[in-house]
């Protein structure tokens, strides 16, 4: 959920389904072509290409405090956040602390507030700032890169019904992970509450999508960083071998990282 001001926080409410099909391609334009799900009205899908990046302290600190800190270059413009532990919810999907904002020095000095807070860097303020390039004003506070990825989203906005106000978003990512050796991609769908909106379209669209395509389309826990450094692990070490089709990963993949992931 994009902040217009860096001053709010917010909670992000999220269903993840991993799509873990022989035919992923099909399947997405199966559910992009979705006009109702559970009498829900879902809109004509938009289409964007987004670049993250995930940045830590060199001691990797929010890593092991399970905060993560992102740099987006997307449609709406360049926009920065940090995210919070996932807590499962009684309805069956995840929910976490977020801050985002368009980039800028407030939003950055809120950030770097917040990453103070947590006590994972000593206190640092925005005295450099690129407006032009996020990345490298991160980098001169002492931040290292430890993911990159291009996500190809084809969005749907979630109604009550056709020209209500928007609920929720469908999202049908396919996630490009951008390593030294090789890009890896893994697909899956993102259903998110809009802020203020309860998470009960979030939950009966996860629940109806896994009836319409499960077994092909499963719950998955583990946010798209995390499976990331997963993926990286197991291609460092060559586990990836029979778990990809060209670099594309194959649903027997998921098992695995699932396993390594753990709880």
């Amino acid at each position: 959920m994009n902040l217009e001001s860096a001053n709010q926080v917010a909670h992000e409410r999220e269903v993840t389904l991993v799509i873990c099909s022989e035919r992923p391609a099909d399947l997405e334009d199966e559910i992009a072509g979705l006009s109702t799900i559970r009498g829900y009205s879902l809109s004509p899908e938009s289409s964007e290409k987004i670049l993250d990046t995930y940045l830590d302290t060199a001691g990797r600190a929010l890593t092991a405090r399970h905060w993560a800190l992102r740099i987006r270059k997307a449609l709406s413009g360049r926009l920065i956040a940090l995210k919070g532990p996932s807590r499962p919810t009684e309805w069956g999907g995840l929910e976490r602390v977020e801050v985002e904002a368009l980039w800028s020095r407030d939003a950055l000095n809120q950030v770097l507030r917040e990453v103070d807070n947590l006590k994972a860097s000593s206190e640092a303020r925005a005295e450099t700032f690129d407006r032009d390039d996020p990345l490298e004003t991160m980098k001169s506070l002492g931040f290292e890169i430890i993911q990159k990825r291009s996500l190809q989203r084809r969005g749907k906005a979630v109604t009550e019904q056709i020209g209500g106000p928007e609920i929720a978003e469908l999202a049908i990512d396919d996630v490009t992970y951008q390593f030294p050796s090789a890009d890896i991609i893994h697909s899956e769908v993102e259903i998110e509450a809009k802020s203020g909106s309860s998470p009960l379209a979030v939950q009966e669209l996860a629940d109806e999508l896994i009836q319409l395509y499960g077994p092909e389309l499963q719950r998955w826990r583990h946010s798209k960083l995390a499976t990331g450094r997963a993926v990286e692990e197991l291609l460092s070490s060559g586990k990836l071998n029979g778990l990809m089709k060209g670099n594309r990963l194959l649903p027997r993949a998921y098992p695995v990282i699932d396993e390594l992931l753990g709880s």
